[in-house]
């Protein structure tokens, strides 16, 4: 997928901070992350690669020593031009799909996936993304948007923003540059993207997202910027939190953690997440142990204290871009073990356990792991597990149902919970994993088979016949033994009966000792047989 980023406007209304050497899209947001490298850093969080980012002629140089990995196109700006001809000169001659991005514009990632995940599937040329609840000045500037029975049926700054407003993210299918052209030739180089909206607007080829109550702020002047500066924070917080938490995680463990880990990241303080994830789960080992010396209330919040700080150690490896897989595997396998210790600690609380409890403190450790195993299983197999995740089972949940049950004093209810609860979500992921495509099989199939070419039998040789009758032998003598030890015990039971007859197991052992006998008898007479035409041969 493409991505076009519009940075070649003149940014008038930012002077004198903005000037040809100086572009609107260079100025930082923070220490060495600028307007454009934070849009750039979005879009490749999302995995897109292909960047063009258009630019006036004047300060394509600055912005190419700024930046890696995009392609520039410069526009001369001998003649006036609007972002309708920049759209469409950035564009090229793709007839796939791309995105359109504006250089003043930062977002939060959660705006960009929503737009990724519907512009590919829709046949419309256009889709904006419609905040809903704009703010008041970004009402007033911004492109606002009528909807006419659900449909957008045009776009202009002079309209009321009864419906919402534009968030300057646009995915453009593969019929946007037919209307981008035919705008220019109505409306000239000085054109502007809405002029092309419009014009699809009309034929009903332009459709929206919702991205309501989502982060954004398009920069215009210096008093946007330092909105957007106070905003970026806030921005970069809601993306470090994984789009596969849990609804504890998500609502209550992420507002803690992740403003302790901006606060880290904003001071420039790193601490490897190694170490974060070890104090986690030394808090859920004393947890337990305070759970296990009778202290409930001080072990419940020690494993919810945990259950935050595991939170720290992956925002911190995404914050300052330290992600390591060896982090990633050390935390999940100190969160088992801790999370098997606490499960521990209740059941030797509250023993002498009865034979239910007993069960349901087995059934909670055993599936502490195979969440977890489950969940990691299914997204390696590249099945979507986000509403599987929904489901109160995930350990965010189980920890803070052992910390309110430890809290209340009732630590058996957190046993009930982690011993049945689980289990219906590892059946939903069970369920989810039969209904992964797989290729053509039966249920049970036999195929015939042949000898092998040429068929050679089997011990043929001296040294083959040889340890034929060795083998045999011993295997004779073996079996007699084993009948000779084990059967007399057993020889007074009785098998059959009937008025006249009655059949003990003691009268079939010369029976089972004369088809041993049989068996491996013959097999040895073939090994001798062998053996013999060996020897008449030789002598």
């Amino acid at each position: 997928m493409r991505a076009v980023v519009i940075a070649a406007g003149s940014a008038t209304r930012l002077a004198p901070y903005s000037s040809p050497a100086n572009p609107k899209a260079l100025m930082e947001l923070e220490e060495g992350v600028t307007i454009l490298g934070h849009i750039l850093g979005q879009l490749r969080r999302c995995g897109i690669e292909d960047i063009v980012v258009v630019v006036r002629a004047e300060a394509a140089d600055r912005i190419r020593e700024n930046v890696d990995g995009v392609r520039l196109v410069a526009l001369s700006t001998q003649e006036e031009f609007g972002n309708l001809y920049s759209a469409f000169v950035g564009c090229g001659d793709s007839a796939d799909g791309f995105l359109l991005l504006m250089s003043d514009h930062i977002f939060e990632l959660e705006v960009l996936r929503r737009l990724i995940e519907r512009g590919p599937k829709t046949d419309k040329s256009f889709i904006i993304c419609l905040d809903r609840e704009p703010s008041r000045k970004a009402s007033e500037e911004g492109l606002k948007i009528l909807l006419t029975d659900g449909r957008v049926a045009g776009t202009g700054k002079e309209l009321l923003p009864v419906h919402g407003i534009d968030t300057g993210l646009i995915w453009c299918g593969p019929g946007a540059r037919r209307y981008f052209r035919e705008a220019i030739e109505r409306f000239g180089k000085k054109g502007s993207i809405k002029d092309a909206l419009n014009i699809a607007a009309e034929r009903d080829d332009i459709d929206y997202v919702d991205v309501t109550g989502l982060l954004w702020q398009d920069i215009d002047t210096p008093e946007d910027l330092e909105k957007a500066r106070r905003i970026y924070w806030d921005i970069l917080r809601r993306d470090i939190i994984k789009s596969s938490d849990g609804l504890v995680a998500r609502y209550l463990n992420r507002q803690i953690s992740t403003r302790l880990s901006i606060y880290l990241y904003r001071e420039r303080i790193f601490i490897n997440p190694d170490i974060v994830s070890v104090a986690g789960f030394l808090v859920a080992l004393l947890g337990g142990v305070s759970i296990l010396a009778g202290q409930l209330v001080v072990g419940g919040l020690l494993v919810q204290a945990s259950s935050i700080i595991d939170g720290v150690d992956g925002e911190i490896a995404r914050l300052f871009n330290m992600p390591s897989r060896r982090g990633g595997i050390l935390d999940a396998i100190l969160d088992r073990i801790a999370d098997v210790f606490v499960v521990i600690a209740i059941a030797l609380y509250l023993w002498p356990l009865g034979p239910l409890e007993s069960s349901l403190s087995l059934l909670a450790a055993a599936n502490s792991v195979l969440v977890s195993y489950s969940t990691q299983l299914l997204g390696a197999a590249g099945v979507s597990v986000h509403n599987l995740r929904a489901f109160p089972a995930t350990r965010d949940v189980r920890l803070l149902v052992v910390a309110l049950s430890c809290v209340a004093g009732y630590p058996l209810a957190s046993l009930y919970y982690l011993g049945v609860v689980p289990l219906v979500y590892v059946a939903a992921a069970t369920i989810l994993a039969l209904l992964i495509p797989a290729a053509e099989r039966p249920l049970f199939r036999r195929w015939k088979t042949r000898k092998l070419w040429p068929d050679i039998p089997r011990g043929v040789g001296v040294r083959a016949g040889v340890n034929n009758l060795v083998q045999n032998g011993l295997r004779m003598l073996f079996a007699l033994l084993v009948t000779r030890l084990m059967l007399p015990p057993f020889h007074d039971i009785v098998l059959f009966t009937s008025q006249t007859v009655e059949l003990e197991l003691g009268t079939l052992t010369p029976a089972v000792e004369a088809a041993l006998i049989i068996v491996f008898g013959s097999k040895m007479l073939a090994a001798s047989g062998v053996i013999a035409e060996y020897l008449s041969v030789r002598l």
